[in-house]
């Protein structure tokens, strides 16, 4: 039993009740609710997903600061990390994983290695023995893999996970799960950076295809290629590997976070940009 005073608790089965608790009009009893909640640190996020507590927009309007900071802890302390994966996709995976532990909670977000193993296994039984266009005809057509076409801007368009699931994101996010899916079947796809919007070259058999993956994967041919600035051997010079990728990635997440006025996130992310080992 908890009383309205002395909310000292940090077993995580009370965490239902706590989270109610956030709607009591006593504001002493929603302070030492937070108190409590943050005792919890990183780990709160995790907890709620397995008690299966999901807050309604009012508790989660009083939860998200904290939520956030504890994110953004964890975030700064596992950033490290990825710079020691020394195969250039482990890199890219391990990155974009903790990225999406940040965005939308550690036990969602780390569901990103689970996703990609499910889609290469979609994709085998599907196409065995299949190419990288086959890839690219199953993500974008079968999977049902798609260019965002509303809030484009969101910053969970850059959330590999939120991206799966919902099958809508921005043309970078959508190479990205072309490349790790392809990396997961030996097939090799890799990032072009070209400006404004993101394309993949696909390695099939002795050529390079260029991949515009929010329009569905379809290939550019050289009609398309004429009205783009450069020819084809510029854009195909623009190819990056991972650590370019993941500086265009945090680049897209401070515009969006830039717009909704989260400061605290923008220097998080500045900082963190700063600390990326190179950008090809």
């Amino acid at each position: 039993m908890i009383g309205r005073r002395g909310l000292s608790m940090t077993d995580e089965s009370q965490i239902p009740y706590l989270i109610r608790l956030l709607d009591d009009d006593t504001p002493s009893v929603r302070a030492s609710v937070m108190r409590t909640l943050a005792s919890f640190g990183p780990s709160l996020d995790d907890a709620l997903e397995r008690h299966g507590v999901v807050p309604d927009a009012r508790q989660m309007h009083v939860l998200e600061p904290l939520l956030v900071e504890h994110r953004g802890s964890r975030l700064r302390q596992q950033w490290p990390d990825w710079h020691k994966e020394s195969v250039d996709k482990a890199r890219l995976e391990h990155a974009l994983r903790i990225l999406g532990e940040f965005q939308i909670g550690g036990a969602r977000g780390g569901r990103l290695t689970g996703h990609l193993d499910s889609l290469a296994e979609g994709f085998r039984a599907w196409f065995p023995g299949g190419g990288v266009l086959d890839l690219s005809h199953f993500l974008f057509d079968v999977a049902g893999l798609r260019g965002a076409s509303t809030e484009y801007y969101h910053p969970l368009n850059s959330s590999i996970v939120h991206v799966i699931e919902h099958r809508r994101g921005i043309p970078i996010s959508l190479v990205i799960i072309y490349i790790l899916v392809g990396h997961r079947l030996g097939l090799r796809v890799e990032g072009c950076n070209f400006p404004g919007h993101f394309l993949a070259i696909a390695y099939d058999e002795a050529r390079r295809v260029i991949v515009d993956c929010f329009n569905g994967g379809r290939v550019l041919g050289d009609r398309d290629i004429a009205i783009l600035p450069g020819t084809r051997d510029d854009i195909l010079g623009l190819e990056v590997r991972a650590d370019g990728i993941i500086a265009r990635v945090m680049r897209n997440l401070l515009n969006s976070y830039r717009k909704g006025e989260q400061s605290s996130t923008v220097i998080l992310l500045e900082d963190l940009l700063n600390h990326i080992p190179g950008d090809r």
